[in-house]
């Protein structure tokens, strides 16, 4: 919990002040205002709180922390697209249904509209992509209904690739029990058209989504277990079935170092760049590249795990090619540069990075929680006023 100290430290910083200038706004001695922040006094007398409150342009309340907080007013109303996502993956099926209208979808039509909603994804229109997977899903499932056993394989790949769309999405969003239920389908639908491949991405997947959620045991399992069924001879395979399986192994990789597995996490990353080499370069797939540059970054983010900010500085001016602006990886990449900037006390950098992130992909980096810890912690390191980029970013995060 935040000491009153600390939220006048904030909030002073915030403002532009020293804590000699706040003292002479204020009319509160310098020596109170530091001994507040260092900690040495817990409290002051409602009249210097006021007026330090005053002074900062805060009510003595916030600047005391004992602000109550109201309960929401009524449910909580999903988005009208993430609505008819639930709908289209949990339907109600009561009586009979009703008759199919016009000709159902081919795989080629199912497969224009997934790559369709990949590129939105990957351009960061998630508004465009949550809109097209509803009747993408439907189209699907009505099209594998109607079909013969010969056309039925094809459609079931279409239908497990529009769901990982789905499901990436959702995880994007932070739905997760939602994105679950979809990728779940799509592993179904994978399975049902024999291919262990597309059933690897799908597990891939799902590994990111547990990763969000802490739970490193299972994606290293998860992710060791898909790979070892797609396991692909290096000097044969083709490249996006080396990609999917170096994907699983940076996952794999990925989880370990988040549970304090460094030697097999070396060892998964090792596999990963085996396979990046195999490739020779970095090849795009669904929404994501895989190459030596994805590896590089990915070490990079690995450092960072392990808090060795000079090291995760070195190898990432090793890497030739992150990959196009409105990459995610890309720019998870740069918020691990911008992290490992802040620590090595390069403040300026680090806002710097950010700004970069924030003028290239301003959706995506308003959805992501480090970034906006990597800004708060800023703001916290800085003793003087902050500049003009730094309270920009604050503003850009809502923080005070």
């Amino acid at each position: 919990m935040e000491t009153l100290g600390g939220r006048l430290a904030r909030l002073r910083r915030r403002q532009g002040y020293t804590q000699e200038g706040l003292s002479e706004a204020s009319s509160v001695s310098v020596g109170v205002i530091r001994k507040l922040e260092r900690g040495d006094r817990e409290s002051a007398r409602l009249a210097t709180i006021h007026k330090l409150a005053r002074a900062l342009g805060t009510t003595t309340t916030d600047l005391m922390g004992t602000h109550i907080p109201t309960a929401p007013v009524g449910p909580v109303v999903e988005p009208p697209g993430l609505l008819a996502i639930r709908k289209a993956l949990t339907p109600v099926r009561v009586g009979t249904p009703n008759p199919v209208e016009g000709t159902p979808a081919t795989a080629d039509e199912l497969g224009t509209a997934v790559r369709a909603g990949i590129g939105w994804y990957r351009s960061d229109d998630y508004t465009a992509a949550i809109r097209v997977v509803p009747e993408l899903l439907l189209d699907a499932e009505t099209a594998i209904g109607e079909a013969d056993d010969s056309d039925r394989p094809a459609l079931l790949r279409a239908r497990a690739a529009a769901l990982n769309l789905t499901g990436s999405l959702l995880v994007h969003l932070r739905h997760f029990d939602l994105a679950y239920e979809a990728l779940r389908q799509g592993r179904e639908a994978a399975a049902a058209a024999g291919d262990a491949v597309a059933d690897a991405a799908l597990v891939d997947t799902l590994c990111w989504m547990l990763i969000r959620q802490n739970r490193f045991d299972e994606v290293e399992d998860a992710a060791t277990a898909a790979a070892d069924v797609i396991e692909p001879s290096f000097s044969s395979a083709a490249r996006l079935h080396l990609a999917q399986w170096g994907w699983l192994m940076i996952r794999a990789s990925t989880a370990a170092a988040r549970n304090t597995r460094y030697d097999q996490a070396d060892e998964y990353m090792r596999l990963a760049g085996a396979a990046a080499a195999g490739i020779g370069t970095d090849v795009r797939f669904r929404w994501q590249n895989f190459g030596p540059s994805m590896v590089g970054m990915k070490r990079v983010e690995n450092e960072m795990i392990r808090h060795r900010p000079d090291k995760a500085i070195m190898l990432a001016e090793r890497v030739e090619n992150p990959g196009p602006k409105t990459n995610n990886n890309r720019n998870r990449f740069m918020l691990d540069v911008a992290a490992a900037q802040l620590e090595l006390r390069r403040f300026g950098a680090a806002s710097t990075t950010l700004g970069q992130i924030r003028a290239d992909a301003p959706d995506w980096l308003r959805l992501q929680p480090y970034a906006g810890q990597i800004v708060r912690d800023l703001i916290d390191r800085r003793a003087r006023a902050l500049p003009e980029e730094l309270v920009d970013l604050a503003d850009f995060f809502g923080l005070e």
